[in-house]
């Protein structure tokens, strides 16, 4: 019984394999083109002439037309650290 279900599972994947054989996988047309990140920096530099500085939704940028791989922007710190405390928010108890 264990032997007939080994030879019948294998006929299975027999079949499977001749369908895999048969169907072509392969993609000509490339519809995303790949281009490199940004890196963030917490001081920007310009690498080449083409580099120009940017401000874009109140974040510094770097930008290059010439070369993808130099684009750059500028390291944002959490609003968290730069609250302002004043006396009544430094109380261990809050009067309200």
């Amino acid at each position: 019984m264990i032997c007939n279900n080994n030879l019948k599972q294998s006929k299975e994947f027999s079949c499977l394999s001749n369908i895999k054989n048969t169907v072509n996988l392969s993609c000509t047309n490339l519809s995303i083109v790949p281009s490199c990140g940004m890196k963030v920096r917490a001081k920007l530099e310009r690498r080449c002439k083409s580099c120009y500085f940017a401000r874009i939704d109140g974040r510094m940028m770097v930008l290059c037309d010439s070369y993808g791989r130099h684009k750059q922007m500028a390291l944002v710190k959490k609003a968290k650290h730069y609250w302002i405390l004043s006396h009544c928010t430094q109380h261990k108890i809050r009067p309200y």
